[in-house]
């Protein structure tokens, strides 16, 4: 008795053990039955298609018998609605032939010979079920053979529709996936392009000052030396946090600024004023990195007259579009805005690069000075990826 507890209590372990391992397996079990029940779904659609045909033609069948150009044959309605289980049935592997055959330029012959197999096939079931729900026509019975071929114009247009509309999908997928792969072309192009434009600035700009360092140097002149090296490690350090970001905050491209303003103010002592003015609540808003670097050097350089000059940077906002304006106060004849720089004509790029005709750069020249303003959409989302 002993021997025998002790065999049903191993038994049992085991059954355990057993309904355990069948735990990692629900997963599989899930996946099948997910696509069991797409395919049921798909051949619902199929057959809700195929019974809107066959509905469509009793339709037809129903007026000509009412306007009497043709006698009701016996059952008419059931047989034409016979072929639904039919086309249902083999609409999936014809689908699936389509696929594996497709009539293209180099497996055209191939496809064609495959598929007129594929439509015996087709015909010699319909025959079968024609001879079945409708033996006889007028009376006459007719064999198989006649059967087979009786509607082969019918069968033939219907296994070509399904080919056609099997050709249609794939073909427009295909376009669609080139027109996404097209696309996901054109930004990597435009990103490549506009950090090639940014590339171009930085070393504008540091080659600049680090000039007026050995200019420093050269003449004794080691503590604005030693404050324009540090300025220079602090706009270094900027450069680096939002090296690869193609637009930043206002706060974080006007801290650059001040940085790159502070050297030049080294460099020109009180030669130099500056005014820099933000609306409250834009400071979030994004702009192009480095937009404003070139705008500000070039109005330092034509600002500073034979006494002093100011250089202002305004950033506001005009309904829904962020205006940014860097003046400065020297001769405005000086300029030639049809001949710009690397700096305004990179300028002019990024902006058409980055928000197309939604932007407005422009030099205005008064008798006061000139303006560099730019006018971008007020937005807080980059307008292309990082």
């Amino acid at each position: 008795m002993t021997e025998l507890h002790t065999m049903t209590l191993v038994h049992g372990d085991d059954a355990v053990h057993a309904r355990g391992s069948a735990v990692p397996g629900r997963p599989l079990v899930t996946h099948l039955a997910t696509r069991i029940a797409i395919r049921l779904r798909g051949l619902a659609i199929i057959g809700a298609v195929w019974t809107l045909v066959a509905l469509f033609s009793e339709l037809s069948l129903y007026i000509r018998i009412s306007s009497g150009e043709l006698q009701s044959p016996p059952g008419w309605f059931w047989v034409g609605l016979a072929p639904i289980p039919l086309w249902t049935a083999v609409t999936p592997p014809i689908v699936a032939l389509s696929r594996r055959f497709p009539l293209a330029r180099r497996t055209w012959l191939a496809a064609v010979v495959v598929h007129l197999v594929a439509l015996v096939g087709v015909l010699a079931l319909d025959g079968l079920l024609t001879l079945w729900v409708s033996p006889s026509v007028g009376g006459r019975v007719l064999t198989y053979w006649q059967q087979m071929w009786r509607y082969t114009f019918v069968n033939a247009f219907f296994y070509a529709g399904v080919v056609a509309v099997e050709h249609a999908g794939r073909y427009y997928r295909m376009y669609l996936d080139r027109r996404v792969h097209a696309s996901e072309l054109e930004a990597q192009v435009s990103r490549a392009q506009l950090q090639a434009l940014q590339m171009q600035i930085r070393p504008h700009f540091l080659f600049n000052t680090l000039n007026t360092i050995s200019g420093l140097v050269r003449v004794d002149d080691k503590a604005a030396a030693i404050t324009m090296l540090a300025g220079l490690g602090d706009l270094l350090r900027l450069l680096l946090r939002s090296d690869g970001a193609q637009e930043v905050p206002v706060r974080q491209e006007l801290e650059l600024i001040e940085r790159y303003l502070q050297i030049e103010q080294v460099r020109f002592g009180d030669k130099l004023a500056v005014e820099l003015t933000v609306e409250p609540g834009v400071e979030d808003a994004l702009v192009p990195n480095l937009i404003l670097q070139p705008l500000v050097e070039n109005a330092v350089r034509h600002g500073i007259g034979s006494a002093t000059g100011r250089v202002s940077v305004s950033v506001g906002r005009v309904g829904s579009t962020l205006r940014i304006a860097v003046s400065d106060t020297g001769d405005a004849q000086l300029r030639d805005a049809d001949s710009p720089g690397i700096g305004l004509t990179n300028t002019r790029a990024r902006l058409e690069r980055l928000y197309g005709g939604v932007q407005r750069f422009e030099l205005a020249q008064t008798t006061a000075g000139t303006s560099a303003i730019i006018e971008i959409p007020l937005h807080h989302e980059p307008s292309v990826p990082a």
